[in-house]
């Protein structure tokens, strides 16, 4: 197995005027915002691959993961990647390409591509040019993009600790058993599912094996940082989680439903929302229960009875009783009260 040289935490390339690029991520990535040309999306991505795309997630609409399978023509003199804001992993799956390439500016390399190996190139740091690229025939690749959020969620899972930064490295000609079924399976699912309106959690099954395979495997353990003390749910974890606790008002919601649908473990999940909110997920649940059938009452003339199981309650009794333990009147003399 041989592997690209050069590490994202290390043997950063020089430029004129200055003697390296920064050492801090954060200073390193704003840098590189300035000096290098803007990082794309999967699909702008795409726009610079020659060849065509033969099947790819895209219908699925899968946050944080984009696959597409795409041939490639057998010869080009030169081309150039713009760096992605995903981590990349890439199968080729054709006779053996030789040529040269360089990430980010850095020097030449020759390489020599076979059927079934793997390059991984990490996000934010994967400006890439390829020359002289040659094949007997032309190539198919296929090509997964995940973003470092969910590489993130996957460690969380993987680790059962609260991880904010997952960091790999640039490698070339890996073998992988277990990647490639899973790029396999999934080019079968996603031609199997075509324009029909059909499930994707099978598909998204496989996204997260992929996931869970890369943590294990290829993640930096030095570049695993978990969460420190006093942390909160960030932004987007937030958001997202009162999205989900919103749309399933009407359903039995569990501790399990809300730490899967944020990608944390049980623990971290208890932690960090009561450090975020004040209060423990069954008291904030019942609260958007009740500021939802306040919400009803005032705007609806739907019955009592209607409201409480559009709000989650079984009988009136029930919701009746914590309606008044929060408002400290019942839902009839709330609604008596506003006319």
């Amino acid at each position: 197995m041989q592997n690209a040289a050069a590490g994202s935490s290390a043997a950063w390339p020089s430029r004129p005027g200055m003697a390296n690029w920064p050492g801090n991520d954060s200073v390193r990535r704003e840098w590189m915002s300035e000096n290098m040309p803007p990082v794309v999306g999967p699909r702008e991505y795409q726009a610079s691959v020659d060849g065509q795309v033969t099947v790819s997630s895209e219908k699925l609409d899968i946050e944080g993961a984009y696959v597409a399978w795409h041939t490639q023509r057998h010869k080009t003199s030169e081309c150039l990647r713009p760096p992605t804001a995903a981590h990349q992993f890439v199968l080729y799956c054709s006779d053996e390409e030789k040529g040269e390439y360089r990430y980010n500016d850095r020097a030449w390399q020759p390489y020599a591509k076979r059927r079934h190996q793997w390059f991984i190139a990490p996000a934010f740091e994967n400006r890439i040019m390829w020359r002289w690229r040659q094949t007997e025939s032309p190539g198919l690749v296929c090509r997964f993009h995940l973003s470092p959020h969910l590489l993130e969620q996957a460690a969380s899972l993987h680790l059962d600790r609260a991880v904010h930064r997952v960091r790999l490295k640039h490698r070339m000609n890996i073998e992988d058993a277990l990647l490639t079924e899973v790029a396999f399976e999934l080019r079968d699912e996603l031609q199997q599912i075509g324009d029909r309106a059909r499930s994707s959690r099978y598909s998204r099954a496989l996204i997260n094996t992929f996931a869970y395979r890369v943590i294990k495997a290829y993640a930096d353990s030095a570049g695993i940082d978990s969460l420190p003390a006093g942390s909160r749910l960030t932004d987007s974890r937030k958001a997202r989680l009162e999205a989900f606790i919103d749309r399933h008002l009407d359903q039995p919601l569990t501790i399990d439903d809300l730490c899967r649908e944020v990608w944390l473990s049980k623990y971290h999940f208890c932690r960090l929302f009561k450090a975020t909110y004040g209060e423990t997920p069954r008291k904030f649940v019942q609260r958007r229960r009740i500021d939802e059938a306040c919400r009803l009452l005032r705007e609806t003339e739907r019955p009592v009875t209607d409201i409480a199981l559009t709000t989650g309650w079984s009988g009136n009794s029930g919701f009746s009783r914590c309606f008044k333990s929060h408002t400290g009147v019942t839902p009839s003399e709330y609604r008596r009260g506003l006319l």
